[in-house]
C-alpha cells in the first residue's frame, strides 16, 4: 500500500513538473507570437503609408499627362482619375 502512495506521489510531482513547463512554453510561445504580430501589424501600416503616397504620385502624373492632352491608354489607370473625369464630365452636361 505504501508503494502505491508512493508511486502516486510521483506522477502527481511529474504532472505538476509538467504542467508548469507547458506552461513556460506556452507563455514563452505567445510572448514571441505577440511580438511578431507587433512587427507585422508595424510593417502593414508602413506599406500601406507608402502604398497611399505612390497612388497619389501616380495620381498626379496622370492629372498632368492629361493636362498636357495625352489620350493614350494607361495601364492600370487609377479609378480616382477616372471617377474625376466621369464627374467633370457629369458637371459639363448637367450644370
Amino acid at each position: 500500500m505504501e508503494q502505491t502512495h508512493q508511486k502516486a506521489r510521483y506522477v502527481k510531482a511529474y504532472d505538476t513538473f509538467y504542467d508548469s513547463k507547458m506552461t513556460e512554453a506556452h507563455g514563452f510561445a505567445i510572448s514571441c507570437l505577440l511580438q511578431r504580430h507587433k512587427e507585422l501589424q508595424e510593417e502593414a501600416a508602413t506599406i500601406k503609408l507608402r502604398m497611399a503616397t505612390i497612388q497619389v504620385d501616380v495620381e498626379g502624373i496622370e492629372r498632368v499627362l492629361d493636362s498636357l492632352g495625352y489620350e493614350g491608354e494607361l495601364p492600370n489607370r487609377s479609378c480616382r482619375t477616372d471617377c474625376a473625369v466621369l464627374s467633370e464630365r457629369a458637371s459639363r452636361l448637367h450644370p
